[in-house]
């Protein structure tokens, strides 16, 4: 990571977070303890890693200190946003300390600390001999790591269909989305698996950095290419573009499942049944709808008036019910005229034609006005 004053700036203030930490648990009776976990403990920090403390509170004041967790934070500096954890059993205080700084501030009662696995601990204050206590070295289950790469690939696999649905729809923006995350959460996390399991567990923006080089790599050249054709609304190279992400996934899902010893839930047929689907992709007519790609660039902006101007042509050579030529009825003399022209001022255009008395085709600059013009 490339140093930058920001970033600097980033890393002291957390570190002055800490401190003041520090000096609160010193000075506070009610708290036995005071340790780091994350990557702060693992060893995997960067100056922009946010701050995992967890707090051991002795029995007797527990729900006293609990009860005052935001006086606590604020103690600390001004909060500027904090919200307690949805996890069910799990007591914590998530906030933006004046900085900015991200805390996730845990509290667990001094005579439970001991019984929970974790995987790396820094402990910072110690008061009562806690520290060889505290269980190190966690890792997770072949069947807990198995639910979650389960729920991932499969998740994958069976929306495989959504990026040519959003491009046909003219779905840009969200067809990019979702091709991003598609790329840099759920290939990267199939990469993961080879790496290490534990990252499935890993917050989902945070596990990508702690990738191979060589798998960081595959996926910021998959990312270049998927926006270098988005922004050029290039139809051929973005369905070469996700041919070589599926094929990514494929290929990095059998090695996630080999990984785990599992069997890739899979087939061949499947595989390639899908692999052809994207294939036709450009090819037979397969077009996507027209549509904006706001904050891309690119794009030709006048095309879908240009369109529209040409649709609003055919519907006046063209009657409701399906007949060119024939413009008889008040339904087709509105569908090519619009309802301002009177049946009278139809009846004599229909006359002086018939006549051949030169006359002005009101229906066809109607129709160029309706569209501003857009068709000359």
């Amino acid at each position: 990571m490339s140093s930058s004053p920001l970033t600097a700036a980033f890393e002291q203030r957390r570190e002055a977070l800490v401190a003041r930490l520090e000096r609160l648990t010193r000075e506070d009776e009610r708290i036995a303890a005071l340790w780091l976990q994350g990557s702060l403990a693992a060893g995997t920090a960067d100056a922009l890693s946010d701050v995992d403390a967890y707090l051991a509170v002795v029995d007797e004041q527990f729900d006293a200190v609990y009860g005052a967790r935001r006086e606590l934070a604020e103690s600390l500096g001004a909060l500027l946003f904090s919200v307690d954890s949805l996890i069910p059993g799990l007591l914590a205080l998530h906030c933006v300390v004046e900085g900015p700084v991200k805390l996730n501030l845990f509290f667990e009662r001094a005579s439970q600390a001991p019984n929970v696995d974790r995987p790396a601990v820094r402990l910072l204050v110690d008061k009562t001999g806690l520290e060889p206590r505290l269980k190190r070295g966690w890792r997770p289950s072949v069947q807990s790591a198995a639910q979650r790469l389960q729920a991932v690939f499969s998740g994958t696999r069976q929306g495989c269909t959504w990026p040519v649905r959003l491009l046909l729809r003219g779905q840009w923006c969200v067809f990019t989305m979702v091709e991003l995350e598609v790329i840099n959460d759920n290939l990267a996390l199939l990469m993961a698996v080879q790496t290490d399991p534990a990252l499935l567990f890993h917050n989902r923006l945070s596990y990508p950095r702690l990738l191979r080089p060589e798998q960081r790599d595959k996926l910021d050249r998959l990312t270049q290419a998927l926006l270098a054709a988005v922004v050029r609304r290039d139809l051929g190279a973005i369905r070469d573009v996700h041919l070589r992400i599926n094929a990514a996934i494929v290929r990095e899902g059998r090695a996630a499942y080999a990984a785990l010893d599992l069997t890739y839930p899979g087939s061949e047929a499947g595989d390639a049944a899908i692999h052809a689907f994207y294939a036709r992709l450009a090819a037979g007519g397969c077009r996507p709808a027209p549509g904006p790609l706001i904050g891309l660039g690119g794009g030709d902006a006048a095309a879908p008036l240009r369109r529209a101007a040409g649709l609003a042509r055919r519907r006046c050579r063209k009657t409701p019910s399906g007949r060119p030529g024939r413009r008889s009825g008040r339904a087709d003399r509105q569908a090519c005229c619009g309802s301002g022209r009177s049946s009278a001022a139809w009846n004599r255009a229909r006359g002086r034609r018939r006549a051949g008395v030169p006359g002005r085709r009101r229906s066809r600059s109607r129709c160029s006005a309706a569209t501003g013009g857009a068709n000359r």
